[in-house]
């Protein structure tokens, strides 16, 4: 037997596998704190301080004290740029308030009935289905006539039932003095205008009579022509209300990745070079950002690496630009699945567009409606069919264009109009000439002159 004073050679071995491995677990890295996609709220939101200012001012905090909103809120800009994270963000401060969250898919919301069914509380809505149901019943077994007389009672019955506006309004009304109710829609353009109309009016009268419910929407910019079909007045009331989401500055870019590194709780500096290439290269676009942090943090060799410099930025470039370039294939498809605007769909048009920004000073170029128009026209001369007016709203529903005021308008993400533009050409949806003299390839951000 061995010694009792001695360690045996197995207990040796262990022990020096129990160090190396918990050595190895201390310099695991933690989990990616960068999760780019739909809605996923970014570890640092930056850029957005005055929009969670209004939030949480004008929402959250009068809501928890029982008081209704000054205005609601709408949240309208182009896919990509973070109005779903807000919204994630806007519901997770709610429910830390005790506030009721409802959310609203308005897709899903056929007719009036199922908006009351979805906003009340759970018991309510029950309570209200199964009245309804019973007077479905009743009425089909009182009616008599023809088998349209039938039909027509039965539609009736069924969108009608004991759910009136005024008795749906005093249910919420009811449960609001529980606890104040937010509701939240995304992807808003949905609405069909019966439903907004019904929702808007409803909600207004609930906080005329001083209920807390606060309504929030969020939706690309065809969100208003939707809510004008409705004839809501939603637009006119919101004053401050209209949050206004785009492109992050360079301060606002840096923050949200340097930052968003820390949030994985080691410690990591970035070198502000390596951050301003960053910024340079996803032009202030929430998405890309994300996607930038999300391979500089699976690039970084911890513990070895404690710093994020201009090396890690280049190491990474090409597999970013292969995510955008598959994200931006997307955008392709919609282009070309455009109905009305014969087999080549939108391309030709994006294209005339696109060529037109970059021979006018670049792809972050401010540039007037006419100028647009002009190139539209052109676009349009190869499709063969459609209109001018529809080509600019389908653009402007992806993102293509966005509005900046006074008759000008702008790239919603600039470095797609040089890939659609090199992309058009590659596919001969567009004369080969439309490249001259432009450089249509992408290329890593430089580093600063020292």
């Amino acid at each position: 037997m061995p010694h009792a004073g001695k360690v045996s050679l197995g207990t040796r071995l262990h022990e020096s596998a129990s160090k190396l491995l918990g050595i190895r677990r201390k310099a695991a890295k933690p989990p990616n704190p960068f999760t780019p996609g739909p809605g996923r709220i970014p570890p640092c939101l930056a850029g957005r301080d005055g929009q969670i200012r209004v939030l949480t001012e004008a929402l959250l905090n009068r809501l928890s004290r029982q008081a209704p909103p000054p205005h609601d809120v709408a949240m309208v800009a182009q896919r990509g740029v973070g109005k779903t994270a807000l919204v994630h963000w806007l519901q997770m401060e709610a429910e830390r308030h005790d506030i009721r969250i409802v959310n609203l898919t308005p897709r899903e919301l056929p007719d009036t009935r199922e908006l009351m069914l979805q906003t009340l509380p759970q018991a309510d809505a029950e309570a209200a289905g199964a009245r309804s149901e019973r007077e479905t019943t009743a009425r089909l077994g009182g009616a008599a006539g023809s088998l349209a007389a039938l039909v027509s009672q039965t539609r009736r019955s069924a969108s009608e039932g004991r759910l009136s506006p005024q008795a749906w309004r005093d249910g919420m009304e009811r449960a609001s003095k529980v606890r104040p109710c937010l509701i939240l829609s995304d992807e808003a353009q949905h609405f069909r205008p019966e439903v907004a109309g019904a929702l808007f009016e409803g909600v207004q009268k609930m906080q005329g009579r001083g209920f807390p419910v606060a309504l929030v929407i969020a939706g690309t910019p065809d969100t208003w022509n939707a809510l004008g079909r409705a004839g809501a007045s939603f637009h006119d009331r919101l004053g401050k209300g209209q949050l206004s989401l785009g492109l992050l500055d360079e301060a606002a870019s840096m923050l949200a990745v340097g930052e968003g590194v820390k949030a994985s709780d080691l410690d990591i500096e970035a070198d502000g070079d390596a951050l301003r290439m960053v910024h340079a290269d996803s032009q202030g676009y929430p998405y890309f950002l994300q996607v930038w942090g999300e391979a500089l943090y699976d690039n970084l060799d911890w513990p070895n690496d404690r710093r994020l410099t201009p090396s890690h930025v280049e190491a990474v470039w090409a597999k970013v630009n292969g995510v955008r370039r598959d994200y931006y294939s997307s955008r392709w498809r919609e282009m070309a699945d455009a109905p009305g605007f014969g087999p080549v769909g939108l391309v030709p048009v994006c294209a005339a567009v696109a060529r037109g920004v970059l021979r006018s000073g670049g792809e972050d170029v401010v540039v007037s409606d006419a100028e647009v128009d002009a190139w539209v026209a052109e676009g349009l001369g190869i499709c063969g069919t459609g209109a001018l007016k529809d080509a600019r709203r389908l653009m402007r529903h992806m993102g293509f264009l966005v509005n900046a005021g006074d008759g000008l308008c702008c790239a919603g993400i600039p470095s797609l109009m040089r890939h659609t533009l090199r992309a058009a050409i590659t596919a001969e949806r567009v004369p080969s000439s439309w490249g001259d003299g432009l450089d249509l390839e992408a290329h890593p951000p430089e580093r600063s002159a020292v």
